[in-house]
């Protein structure tokens, strides 16, 4: 399993980011990639997809705002997620 984690680009450097994302690479197990976006800040902001390998897609798994799905959605969007206000969301590789 590979982590690979960031923060959106702000005008003020601060202690700790409004909005993060984090990576999880499903490919060293041959496992589902996994992809979680914090947006902590007061406004929408708009979060990249990684590029899955081909045949996979995106799945909304789980968010604050939806709790656990009991069936994973397939996003519209596979390029980019927009997250509303102080929302976590969680998506699968699959």
């Amino acid at each position: 399993m590979c982590l690979i984690m960031g923060k959106m680009p702000g005008r003020r450097r601060r202690k700790y980011p409004a909005a993060a994302w984090a990576y999880y690479s499903g490919a060293v197990l041959e496992g589902e990639d996994c992809f979680v976006a914090y947006n902590m800040h007061w406004l929408k902001h708009t979060f990249a997809l990684p590029a899955l390998p081909k045949g996979k897609k995106w799945y909304q798994i789980a968010s604050t705002e939806d709790g656990i799905l009991k069936k994973a959605e397939l996003l519209k969007n596979q390029r980019s997620v927009e997250l509303d206000e102080r929302t976590v969301m969680m998506l699968a590789g699959r």
